[in-house]
């Protein structure tokens, strides 16, 4: 196996020597609040594999950090705004007049100074959530390919429609930017839509309740890895990672990812050499 954290499409899924990916979502967001450059700094200072962030336009086109929802507003990580305020009815600089609802006054940060904090550490996976999906993601490749970093991204989305361009840009390119098909928990992962494609640059993003050995022995058999992911509130323990990395998953997108690590580090993998 391929020792980085920066190609993870190069990572076997086939060899049993095959070590689970660890993921912060939002950065460590139990500890620091989530998708801010505190949150990705302290997950940088983890050693981390990689960390899961979202990301919308501003009126202005600039790519920033939050989650907002499903739709873009503001309101719910970002103090005194209205309810009805979306990412894409601001600038960045009016934006910047707010804070977020953090202990500390801190901002809303531009997708930029994540890679920039990033670059050549660890591998970033951008859940893109934005309904304008052709300007977005122009506005994220000139980003990436300003900054060399296609090779250390994954693109994910809810919005499928976004794997379309990532295929474009990687026959065009002659690049193998990732992409992750992430789907609603209520979906059968049985007949989920990666298993119509043959493309070892994509993953299946899935709910970690949702996981079995059948599913992830699916998914590999068609060349997709398995990605698990965690609501804000979940349970996370031995136990719990244990279970997944028994059915093979191939990433883990946690909320304690440290604690994920050391689970790695020290109980899992602590007899087996890569």
């Amino acid at each position: 196996m391929e020792s980085t954290t920066l190609k993870r499409h190069a990572y076997d899924i086939f060899k049993k020597d095959h070590k689970v990916f660890i993921e912060g979502h939002r950065g460590v967001n139990r500890e620091c609040y989530e998708n801010t450059m505190n949150s990705f700094r302290q997950s940088v200072q983890y050693g981390l594999d990689s960390i899961e962030l979202d990301v919308w336009l501003t009126k202005d086109k600039i790519p920033i950090i939050i989650h907002g929802g499903a739709d873009g507003f503001l309101f719910q990580q970002v103090a005194d705004i209205d309810e009805k305020i979306k990412a894409s009815d601001l600038t960045y600089e009016e934006l910047m007049k707010y804070n977020l609802k953090s202990k500390g006054k801190e901002k809303v940060p531009k997708l930029s100074e994540v890679l920039d904090l990033c670059k050549g550490k660890m591998f970033i996976n951008i859940e893109m959530k934005d309904p304008n999906i052709n300007e977005t993601f122009a506005e994220v490749i000139k980003l990436l390919e300003e900054k060399d970093m296609i090779n250390q991204i994954a693109i994910s989305s809810f919005r499928h429609e976004y794997h379309n361009l990532v295929e474009q840009y990687n026959q065009s390119h002659n690049q193998k930017l990732e992409f992750g098909y992430l789907y609603d928990s209520k979906a059968d992962a049985k007949t989920f839509v990666p298993y119509n494609y043959n493309n070892s640059g994509s993953s299946m993003n899935i709910y970690q309740k949702d996981v079995t050995k059948e599913i992830v022995d699916k998914a590999h058999s068609n060349n997709i890895r398995v990605l698990v992911w965690f609501l804000m509130d979940d349970e996370e323990n031995d136990d719990v990672y244990r279970k997944l990395f028994d059915d093979g998953i191939d990433v883990l997108c946690c909320n304690e990812p440290k604690k994920a690590k050391d689970f790695v580090d020290t109980v899992y993998y602590k007899h087996i050499k890569f």
